[in-house]
Parts: structure tokens; sequence; C-alpha cells
């Protein structure tokens, strides 16, 4: 399997002035991000060994930019929605700016409640919309330009728990999918993040520690395990600042 891992690189300058600075003796009990109109931040994906990449950066290149942005706020099915913009980065001919996808996430949780893709087919840029069941869940695996996952918030420091997907209403429900949250020291992935352009983030600070695992049914998950989504996130950033993404199977772990 190829390895695959995002960085959030940078935010804006305003959204930095603005953020709330968290020490290592403060970590909120219960936190998730709370964005601004306006703010943006880029996320790097380590994909090495990929076709895909070739297509848009040059064939020596094992990585993509996402830009995300905040571009407004509005109601969809109901609920108050951040509309978050994700295009890929930087702008150029095989990345133009009407190529994105659009995630609208309830400001109350950011549980996915639409997704709308935006890509040529044939010289003609077409749309995909698709509607979510926002039932507080676990945003795992979505995107068609790319996975995106995020965690059911508030995160707190609540060991395992059972947390339902979040899907498209003619879909069942996910009959297994876990997250996992605990708190940790940045320090302990120095490594990992050793080579990335974040910025500094001193290594006593702690973070929260997500683990998200989600399968099938039992039958699937003995036979060829599950999916999971490791990350770490921060109250001093509006977006994870390391996930890991694979497969657990009863031959081993292998990341993807």
């Amino acid at each position: 399997m190829k390895f695959k891992k995002a960085l959030m690189l940078i935010a804006t300058l305003l959204f930095l002035l603005t953020a709330v600075v968290c020490f290592a003796d403060d970590l909120p009990g219960e936190w998730m991000p709370r964005w601004e109109i306006g703010d943006w931040w880029i996320v790097k994906r380590t994909v090495e060994g990929s076709r895909f990449t070739g297509r848009l950066y040059p064939s020596w290149s094992n990585f993509i930019l996402f830009r995300f942005e905040v571009t407004g706020v509005g109601q969809v099915n109901g609920k108050i929605c951040y509309v978050l913009e994700r295009r890929y980065w930087p702008i150029g001919k095989l990345t133009p700016p009407e190529v994105r996808t659009i995630f609208f996430l309830c400001k109350e949780d950011l549980c996915l409640v639409r997704l709308t893709d935006y890509a040529y087919s044939k010289k003609l840029l077409k749309s995909y919309s698709i509607d979510y069941k926002c039932n507080r869940g676990i945003t795992f695996g979505v995107g068609l330009g790319g996975w995106i996952n995020l965690p059911a918030f508030p995160l707190t420091y609540e060991g395992i728990r059972a947390v339902s997907l979040t899907k498209p209403p003619s879909d069942p429900e996910a009959s297994y999918v876990t997250q996992n949250v605990s708190v940790c020291n940045i320090g302990n992935f120095s490594q990992q993040l050793a080579d990335s352009e974040i910025v500094e983030v001193s290594s006593d600070t702690l973070c929260y520690h997500v683990i998200l695992e989600g399968g099938g049914s039992e039958k699937d998950r003995k036979k060829i395990g599950v999916n999971y989504a490791e990350q770490l996130w921060s109250p001093q950033f509006p977006w994870y600042l390391y996930e890991e993404v694979g497969h657990k199977s009863p031959e081993g772990t292998k990341k993807l």
C-alpha cells in the first residue's frame, strides 16, 4: 500500500492573531474548532509513488497541496453551516480554481451536511452533490477529490466510544465506527512532524490524539479488517496538525 499523510502547513496571519493560544497546562476538557469567514490554511498530503500526483505536479513530486478556505456561513437542510472550500494549490493549468470541493459543515459540531464537487468531464465543468444525515457522527473518508476525516466534535477526554457515521440518508447506519480520544504531548510525534512546514509548536504543548476506525459488518471486519485515521488536533490551529490513514487487517497494519 502507498503511504499517505497530511500536514497542516500554515494559516493566515489574521487567524494566527485571533486564535486561542493554548499552553501545555490548559488544554480544554471539551473543544472544537471555531472558524471565521476568510480563515484559510494549506494541507500537504504525501502520496509516495502516485501516478495521480504526476498529472498535477512534476513527476518527482510526492505530495499534493490543498488550500482550504471558510468562504461563508449558510443554512442547509435546516442547519447553520460553515461553507468550507478546498482547492488544489497552487492554481495552475491543471488545477484551475473552478475545480474544487465544497463541504457544508454544521456550525454546532462540524458534522457533514452536504458535499459538492466540481470537476471537468470531457472539457465540461460538472458538479456532483450529496446530502448527508447529520447526526453528530464521524465524517470518514468522503470527498471525490480526496478523503476528509473529521471526528465527532466536541473532543473530550473520553477514551474509546462507538460513534455513528455520517452517511447519506439512503444508506444504512455503519455497523462499526469507533473514536478514541486521548491527550498526548506533541513532542511524542516529533519524527512525524520533522519534515513539515507548519508554524512552530512547542514540543511540550498538549494536543488531542484522535484515532478513528471504521468498517463494515462483523463478517467483513473479521475477513478484511478496518480502515483507520490517526490525527493530532490543537486549539492553536483550525485543522489537524497531522494525519495518517491506513488499514488494519488480520494480517497486520498497513499505511495507505
